[in-house]
């Protein structure tokens, strides 16, 4: 299976607003995988002063939508899930890692 096109990995990241306003950093892009990444502010913050699961779900979102388009733009989401087991908290750093697993043309 051939490897993640690190330029429009680059492209599709820099054309991702809502990423890039929440604050999303892309740290890297090798052939297996790519990382996110996102400091954690207060304004990340929910009501209960924990990190906003929006937030948390936007950054794993941000590493699958790059690893499922790296070919070119073509992949939408049929379905994901999240287990939150800890809450981040203002001055943590969570990273997101995408790995693409198979690549065809149906589910």
């Amino acid at each position: 299976m051939p490897g993640f096109d690190a330029r429009m990995i680059s492209y599709l990241f820099a054309a991702d607003t809502y990423a890039n306003q929440l604050g999303v950093e892309l740290l890297s892009v090798t052939d297996e995988e790519l990382v996110v990444a996102l400091d954690v502010e207060d304004r990340h913050l929910n009501f209960l002063g924990g990190g906003h699961g929006g937030m948390v779900f936007s950054l794993a979102d941000c590493a699958f939508s790059l690893a499922s388009n790296s070919a070119g733009p073509r992949a939408v989401a049929i379905d994901t899930h999240m287990v939150f087991t800890a809450a981040a908290r203002s001055g943590n750093r969570l990273t997101a890692v995408g790995r693409e697993l198979s690549r065809g043309r149906t589910l």
